[in-house]
C-alpha cells in the first residue's frame, strides 16, 4: 500500500502541474475569483481593513493634492504597499520607479516570463492613485478613487497568469498616478521594455455601467499605424467573450484620449466605465454620477455582474494575446509610427482563432485598391461559401465566418486579389 501511495501522488502532482501551466482561455477566465475582485476593491477603496505592513490598516484616500508649496500625501504609500504585498505574496518580484512629476509615489511593475517569447511583452495597466485636476488645481480629480476596480482585475489577472504557460511575456504596470503614465517614455529612456511591447490592455473603471446595457466599453486613440491590430484585437475579445459565456456586448469610444494606453507609443485599448450617450449624437460622455473624488469606487456603486463580467473578458483577452502573440504581417511596433503603414505585398493571415468553435476571423492585407474574392471551400475542394466579391480600398480587411451551420472539418479559405491568389487551411472543431 505504501508503495502505490507513494507512486500514486507524484503522478497526481504532474497531472496536475501540466493542467495548471496548460490551461485553456474558458479554464482561465473560470479562474477568476470574484470574492477575490471585490476585497481588492473594498480594501482600496477604503470600505474595509487589510493586513498592510503586519498590522490592520486602512486605505480612505488614493490621490495627491498639489500646490506651489504643499503635496498632500494622504493614504498613497499605503496603497503602494498594499499592492506590492499581494503581488509578492503571489511569487512576483516587484520593480518600484518614480513618477515623473516630482512626487514621492511610485510606478510598480511585475514580470511574467513566456516560455517561448520571453523578450516580447503584451503589457496590462491600470492606475492606482491619482492627483488633482491640471486644470483646475483646486479641484480633486475625480478619478482619483475611481479605479479601484481596474486594478482588482490587474490583480486578480497577475494572479491567475503565474501559473500559466504563456509564449509571450506579460508586463503588468500598476500607473502611481493618474495621467502620469503618459510619461511612461519619457521618464523611463533606459526602459528595456518600450521596445518588445506588442500590445497594451489598459483597465480603468469597469465596475460601473451607468446606462445599464451589459457592454464592455473599448477605446482607442484612431492612429492610422495601430488600426489594423487594434481592430484585430476587438474580433479577438468578440471571441474571447463567447468562449468564456459572459454576458456582455462590445461598445466602443474611440479618440477619448488615451493617456493610459501610452498614447501613440504601442497599439492599445483601454477598458473604461465611459460610454457614448446612445440617445444623442453629442460627443460627450457619460460618467459615473457618483464620481465626487472621495471613493466613487465604492462597491456599492457597482453593477457586479458586470464589473464581475468584464473583469473575466479583460483577464481572458489578455491571457489571448499572451499566449498567442499578434500576426507577424499586422503593424503592431513602436519603430512603426509614421507614416501611414499599408501592406508592402497581397497577405491572408492565419484565421484566429484556429481551430475554431462556430466563428473564426480572417484577415488579409492589400497593397493598393483592389478586386477581391475571399471563398471557402472544403478541404477536397467542394464550395461551401463566398465570403467576399467586392472591390476593396488598400489597407488590412477582416472577415467574420460562422461554421455553425456546417459539420467539422478542415476547411479552406482561398484569397484571389490582383493577380495573386493565396490559401489558408482552417479546422473547425465542434
Amino acid at each position: 500500500m505504501k508503495t502505490i501511495r507513494f507512486v500514486t501522488i507524484p503522478v497526481l502532482l504532474i497531472l496536475f502541474t501540466s493542467y495548471l501551466f496548460s490551461a485553456t482561455l474558458p479554464d482561465i477566465m473560470q479562474s477568476v475569483n470574484t470574492d477575490n475582485l471585490d476585497y481588492h476593491v473594498r480594501v482600496l477603496s477604503g470600505d474595509t481593513t487589510a493586513m498592510i505592513g503586519g498590522s490592520e490598516q486602512q486605505i480612505e484616500k488614493r490621490y495627491y493634492i498639489l500646490t506651489t508649496t504643499v503635496k498632500e500625501e494622504n493614504d498613497v504609500p499605503l496603497a503602494e504597499q498594499y499592492l506590492t504585498e499581494t503581488l509578492e505574496s503571489y511569487g512576483y518580484s516587484v520593480t518600484a520607479r518614480p513618477v515623473d512629476l516630482d512626487l514621492d509615489v511610485n510606478d510598480l511593475l511585475i514580470v511574467k516570463e513566456g516560455s517561448q517569447y520571453s523578450d516580447s511583452y503584451v503589457m496590462m495597466t491600470a492606475f492606482y492613485n491619482g492627483i488633482e485636476c491640471w486644470a483646475h488645481p483646486s479641484i480633486v480629480n475625480p478619478s482619483a478613487d475611481m479605479n479601484a476596480s481596474g486594478v482588482a482585475a490587474l490583480l486578480e489577472c497577475a494572479r491567475i497568469l503565474k501559473d500559466v504557460e504563456t509564449s509571450h511575456s506579460v508586463l503588468f504596470a500598476l500607473w502611481g498616478a493618474q495621467d502620469a503614465n503618459s510619461f511612461y517614455k519619457y521618464a523611463w529612456p533606459e526602459n528595456p521594455y518600450m521596445d518588445h511591447i506588442i500590445f497594451n490592455v489598459d483597465v480603468e473603471a469597469i465596475g460601473f455601467d451607468t446606462l445599464g446595457l451589459k457592454e464592455i466599453n473599448a477605446q482607442y486613440v484612431e492612429y492610422p499605424e495601430y488600426m489594423p491590430v487594434q481592430e484585430h484585437v476587438l474580433k479577438r475579445l468578440e471571441t474571447v467573450i463567447s468562449m468564456g459565456s459572459v454576458d456582455l456586448s462590445i461598445a466602443r469610444c474611440v479618440n477619448c484620449g488615451g493617456y493610459g494606453q501610452l498614447w501613440r507609443v504601442v497599439p492599445s485599448i483601454s477598458f473604461t466605465q465611459t460610454i457614448d450617450n446612445p440617445d444623442t449624437t453629442n460627443p460627450y460622455l457619460v460618467l459615473n454620477p457618483n464620481m465626487d473624488g472621495r471613493g466613487s469606487d465604492r462597491i456599492d456603486f457597482f453593477d457586479m455582474p458586470v464589473f464581475h463580467d468584464r473583469a473575466k473578458a479583460v483577464v481572458g483577452l489578455v491571457a489571448d494575446l499572451a499566449m498567442n502573440g499578434i500576426p507577424d504581417d499586422l503593424p503592431s511596433g513602436p519603430s512603426q509610427i509614421g507614416p501611414a503603414m499599408l501592406p508592402e505585398s497581397y497577405s491572408l493571415l492565419p484565421n484566429y482563432p484556429n481551430p475554431f468553435n462556430p466563428v473564426t476571423h480572417i484577415t488579409f492585407g492589400l497593397p493598393s485598391e483592389s478586386s477581391v474574392i475571399l471563398t471557402v471551400y472544403t478541404v477536397t475542394g467542394n464550395f461551401v461559401t463566398n465570403l467576399v466579391h467586392d472591390r476593396l480600398s488598400a489597407g488590412y480587411h477582416s472577415v467574420t465566418w460562422d461554421g455553425s451551420e456546417y459539420s467539422s472539418g478542415i476547411y479552406l479559405v482561398r484569397l484571389v486579389a490582383g493577380d495573386v491568389v493565396k490559401t489558408q487551411k482552417m479546422v473547425l472543431m465542434k
